[in-house]
């Protein structure tokens, strides 16, 4: 994620040509989003695809000092993973649900 975004700006989120070659698209900075965590305003949103998998496509909302806080399938796959609560523990923090 760049430090310093703007909508339409695109990215690589990771990358090893012909293993990972993830890519991201900042599509909105305003956006309200409801998850079991709680309810955040001014999520950015983005567009995260793959070369490597065309036929995927996800939606990810970040909020600001918290990080990613839903990831949502919209192209390929019905995942969508939300957050549900901040423990510290680094165990897994999000529901997934297909």
């Amino acid at each position: 994620m760049e430090a310093n975004h703007k909508v339409e700006d695109a990215y690589n989120e990771e990358f090893l040509k012909g293993v990972a070659e993830d890519k991201g698209t900042i599509l909105s900075s305003d956006e309200k989003v409801k998850v079991p965590y709680g309810t955040f305003s001014n999520v950015l949103k983005t567009k995260d695809f793959s070369p490597l998998e065309p036929d995927i496509v996800e939606n990810k909302y970040y909020a600001q000092n918290i990080g990613e806080i839903k990831a949502m399938s919209i192209k390929g796959e019905s995942d969508v993973e939300s957050l549900v609560q901040i423990n510290g523990t680094g165990k897994n923090n999000s529901s997934a649900t297909d």
